[in-house]
């Protein structure tokens, strides 16, 4: 019994905000209501001009703004320590 069909074009949007908007697959599984399993499947073939690599991307996206955020409270709280 096959699975159920999902059309290039949903496939292309999934892959898209994934893409843009850096969320996971598990995110982008509960907006869309489709296994999670599909959307990595989708990733790692290939679909929509994407490499399998594009969740380690993201995730090291996640990872800079972190540490970002943390420079930038590291350096708020050395410039309130000179003013004192």
């Amino acid at each position: 019994m096959p699975g159920k069909y999902y059309p290039p074009e949903l496939k292309k949007e999934i892959i898209d905000k994934i893409k843009t908007e850096g969320i996971t697959a598990v995110e982008a599984a509960k907006r869309y209501g489709i296994d999670v399993n599909n959307i990595y499947r989708w990733v790692s073939s290939g679909i929509a001009g994407v490499k399998g690599n594009l969740f380690e991307i993201n995730r090291l996206k996640r990872e800079n703004r972190q540490l970002k955020q943390i420079i930038g409270e590291i350096m708020f709280e050395k410039e309130r320590g000179k003013k004192d």
